[in-house]
């Protein structure tokens, strides 16, 4: 489950979200070269790990989404996960 909101002050957008297995994750950030990117550090069993998150618009009305993380400070990153979303009919 997630909540998205856009904060003003800031100028950002944020996510928090909390997967079925209890991960939290808590991201902000905003629209870079057409894509909507937010980011956000957590803790895990190595440490602090970088969590990203894009979503880039595809053609016919579909959305990737691509998931990647860092355990050091970005230098390198492992993708979590992919998805493509489109609408139903």
């Amino acid at each position: 489950m997630s909540i998205n909101y856009y904060d003003a002050s800031e100028g950002k957008w944020h996510q928090d979200w909390v997967g079925g297995d209890g991960t939290i994750l808590h991201l902000r950030g905003g629209l870079k070269e057409g894509a909507m990117i937010l980011s956000g550090e957590g803790r895990g069993k190595k440490g602090t790990i970088i969590n990203r998150i894009t979503w880039t618009p595809l053609p016919e009305g579909k959305v990737k989404q691509e998931w990647a993380s860092s355990t050091n400070t970005g230098a390198t990153w492992q993708i979590s996960f992919v998805g493509i979303y489109e609408k139903q009919p």
